[in-house]
């Protein structure tokens, strides 16, 4: 479960971006999910593949009677393909799921092709493990990859292209 302080930032990003499509990997239970539904403007599309934490999340967005929260259930390497099979656009990402290198890298070449064109995906634990920190200095490099921000934590990727493909890191 992420900080109340993380959350807080992930939703303001989501409010000052107005994003109506909103996808989450790992659900977890459901705290940040909660945060990215704040913005009743969006539809949150979150997935987990681990059906009593997927229980748990399910119970949370029940007690906070959430309407605007589809939880997919099952392996995201299964359920996230299907799922991208629509061609409606997504503008924001947050991926903390399956920390490795090689399901970030394919999640993040899935949802990239389905990105609006000012969209920005988020990956938590980018200095999780050596795999991750490699995942993230790739994929801040990657063809459709405009800006990037690393905050140690997570880095924050921009996909519009009126940037000057810069990259940031935050040291605090």
């Amino acid at each position: 479960i992420s900080p109340a302080t993380v959350c807080e930032f992930l939703y303001r990003i989501v409010h000052y971006q107005q994003a109506t499509s909103v996808v989450e990997l790992g659900t977890s239970a459901g705290i940040t999910t909660l945060y990215l539904s704040k913005n009743l403007s969006s539809l949150v599309t979150t997935f987990e593949g681990h059906s009593v934490l997927s229980d748990i999340a399910l119970t949370n967005f029940e007690s906070f009677k959430t309407k605007n929260i589809k939880l997919i259930q099952g392996n995201i390497d299964t359920t996230l393909p299907d799922f991208l099979q629509s061609p409606a656009k997504i503008n924001f990402v947050l991926m903390d799921a399956n920390h490795r290198y090689e399901p970030t890298i394919r999640y993040f070449q899935l949802l990239s092709r389905r990105m609006a064109e000012k969209g920005i995906i988020v990956i938590d634990d980018i200095n999780h493990s050596k795999e991750m920190a490699r995942a993230w200095k790739e994929l801040r490099h990657h063809d459709l990859v405009y800006g990037s921000v690393d905050l140690y934590r997570c880095g924050i990727l921009f996909f519009d292209p009126a940037l000057n493909r810069q990259h940031y890191t935050w040291a605090l």
